[in-house]
């Protein structure tokens, strides 16, 4: 969303909070305003982290937020959230709509929410940007990759949710999701995914020009089981989509439908005091049909891509906690050893990237949060491969520091 786009929003959020005078007043005390800003650099010993020059060293690493929220009416809840970000070449740092939504929560089994709202994916989607809620800096990339953010994070749509009680078996959380979203087709991603896909076929390698995306539908949903053991709980959640793909590649106008067909995460956490333990498991599978028609061509692609990691953290006292992960990921699953890769003479680390990471978090002041953290990361599977352009190594180091204020 560029400046008018938020002035926009700002004011149609005005709007919402004055209200009309005689229909509801509501005060300045009334409105909940809270936010976070985070600064971090990032350096690598080999390998540009996606779109930023990790290897000089990079400050394009930041995010705020800033959201609003009231309660007008007894179970009804209006929030907004604005919100930037830098990664390289990503968000530099425009201010979007992150989130913006009306909530009704009729019964404790049974709310909707209308608006832009977050997705729920995984344990850790919808806080991914709450640098405070999490012991590392990256959150582990083979399930919550840093260059899907904006595809991940929400949609425009319609949300049906609550909280099933099960007596001695716990409680059911869930959320049933259907909506679209805007898509930034100019993020690094898309193109990288395209080369991925090809390989082995006549568009790998050639180049692509004015390259548009458009969602046709998200639909999808998440079930977290509280278990009956005290912080332990269970969960499933699924995505699944339509995105209709233009592009110039090698001088030759090429349409993909990409249909995202699953994208599932199985996922466990276990809190105990100031112990915490977690592992999540990834599968998604996209079909891809690459036409060309002014070449005759037609190319079905199918993408199946795999991810896990398991995580420790302990909280020593108020102001030290360590944290540990071991993640992988495949962006093919049926090619793990790289064949593909090799076959048209690139290297078979491609085919994976998996990262051990140590994460140490000081809290020095109560709303102030400082983090160092090292990745020992092996393979480039996740990595753009425009933002390498001389090639890339398979083992490197990724440094990250981190300094966010909440509020």
């Amino acid at each position: 969303m560029k400046t008018k786009q938020f002035f926009l929003a700002a004011l149609t959020a005005g709007l919402i909070v004055l209200g009309s005078g005689t229909a509801m007043a509501i005060e300045a005390k009334d409105i909940a305003i809270h936010g976070f800003i985070t600064q971090g650099f990032l350096f690598s010993s080999d390998n540009n982290y996606l779109s930023a020059n990790t290897k000089d060293g990079s400050f394009e690493f930041s995010r705020m937020g800033l959201n609003f929220s009231l309660e007008p009416y007894e179970k009804l809840r209006i929030g907004i959230q604005l919100f930037s970000r830098d990664l390289g070449t990503e968000g530099n740092n425009d201010i979007v709509l992150d989130w913006g939504y009306l909530d009704y929560r009729w019964k404790d089994y049974l709310g909707v929410r209308v608006g832009k709202i977050k997705t729920p994916y995984g344990l850790y989607n919808e806080g991914r940007d709450m640098d405070f809620l999490h012991t590392s800096i990256l959150l582990p990339q083979s399930v919550y990759p840093e260059n899907m953010r904006d595809l991940l994070v929400s949609i425009q749509g319609a949300c049906l949710y609550g909280t099933v009680e099960m007596g001695t078996l716990g409680g059911l959380d869930y959320q049933v999701i259907g909506g679209t979203e805007n898509i930034d087709a100019s993020a690094p991603f898309y193109s990288d995914l395209f080369n991925r896909a090809t390989v082995g076929t006549p568009f790998y390698g050639a180049p692509i020009a004015g390259l548009t995306a458009n969602m046709d539908y998200m639909v999808g949903g998440s079930l977290q089981w509280k278990t009956p053991l005290d912080g332990l709980r269970l969960g499933v959640s699924d995505l699944i989509n339509k995105i209709d793909n233009t592009a110039t590649v090698g001088g030759i106008k090429v349409l993909a439908d990409m249909d995202v067909k699953r994208w599932s995460v199985f996922s466990a956490e276990y809190l105990r005091g100031n112990f915490g333990l977690a592992g999540e498991y990834f599968r998604g599978k996209i079909d891809i049909d690459v036409r060309a028609p002014a070449a005759g061509m037609a190319l079905p692609i199918d993408l199946d891509l795999e991810g896990y990691y398991g995580q420790i953290s302990y909280r020593f006292n108020k102001w030290l906690e360590l944290g540990t992960y071991y993640s992988e990921f495949y962006p093919n699953a049926n090619d793990k050893d790289g064949n593909g890769w090799k076959a048209v003479g690139q290297p078979d680390f491609l085919a994976w990237q998996k990262d051990w990471t140590i994460s140490v978090r000081f809290d020095p002041l109560e709303r102030l949060v400082l983090k160092f953290e090292t990745h020992f990361i092996d393979g480039a599977g996740q990595l753009t491969l425009a933002a390498n352009p001389d090639g890339l190594d398979k083992s490197w180091t990724l440094y990250a520091v981190q300094c966010s204020y909440n509020f």
